[in-house]
């Protein structure tokens, strides 16, 4: 083809042909820079076929990390609420004389103080990626960028404000094991050892009869902090859930 290009330059230039040659000049040039503007457009085509791939396997992999967040708050809810309700009603047994070790370890083993104090942690790999590479721009809609921002900036809030009521738990926890001696009541060790009466005294516990004294004051103080935490945290979870479940839908959308 280049060959034949100047085969025609060098007739006209042979021939004196000058008017000829500097249209044949004009319109080959006009060739050129159309053909490059045809190769530009065709690799502009490609990168952004590369970059819609790369968007559609983001949305695709946040869309399976939000998915497994509703599964996780919906346990959240379920625990915190079950807690809570356990937690009040020990509180009102605290009121209720307690007799013997039986009715202690009862009174003491009725709320479970391990589950619901871990802080909340979500699926945010992909989100991570997508920040620390610097590649959120590739998210070609707006809204659902925006969207993706707050779902997650909401998500370390709620994250943040569980770990402040952990922290204030885990004192008022050692709190209470500096000055009450019933951890082994907690922990039902009654059954452990049933033929170990010496283990067991009255004065270990006769302060969960005594509501004026610092003892009960700190035990209560305790069952109230985990009681506080999972009543307050419930609407956050909520909401949270709420904007996870209308991100997955704005997700579907993105990708159909």
């Amino acid at each position: 083809m280049l060959s034949f290009f100047r085969k025609i330059r060098k007739k006209l230039l042979e021939t004196s042909q000058t008017f000829k040659y500097i249209k044949y000049a004009i319109g080959e040039i006009i060739l050129v820079v159309i053909g490059i503007l045809i190769a530009l457009q065709i690799n502009n085509w490609n990168e952004k076929r590369k970059e819609k791939l790369v968007e559609t396997n983001y949305l695709e992999r946040l869309l399976s990390d939000i998915k497994k967040d509703t599964s996780i708050l919906s346990e959240k809810i379920e625990l915190s609420n079950n807690l809570s309700e356990d937690y009040l009603n020990y509180i009102k047994n605290m009121y209720v004389i307690q007799k013997t070790i039986k009715e202690v370890s009862e009174l003491t083993t009725s709320a479970d103080f391990f589950s619901g104090k871990d802080n909340l942690i979500l699926s945010d790999v992909a989100y991570s990626e997508l920040l620390n590479s610097g590649k959120l721009d590739i998210i070609s809609n707006e809204h659902l960028k925006t969207q993706i921002v707050t779902y997650y900036r909401n998500y370390t809030l709620v994250s943040t404000k569980e770990k402040g009521f952990n922290e204030q738990i885990n004192q008022s926890v050692e709190v209470l094991i500096e000055n009450t001696p019933i951890s082994k009541y907690v922990f039902n060790a009654s059954e452990l050892f049933p033929n170990n009466n010496n283990m067991f005294r009255e004065s270990d516990w006769e302060f969960l009869n005594k509501p004026s004294t610092k003892e009960f004051r700190n035990w209560e103080e305790c069952i109230y902090t985990y009681y506080t935490k999972h009543r307050i945290i419930v609407p956050y979870y909520k909401e949270l859930k709420n904007n996870a479940e209308a991100l997955i839908i704005s997700l579907k959308q993105s990708l159909l």
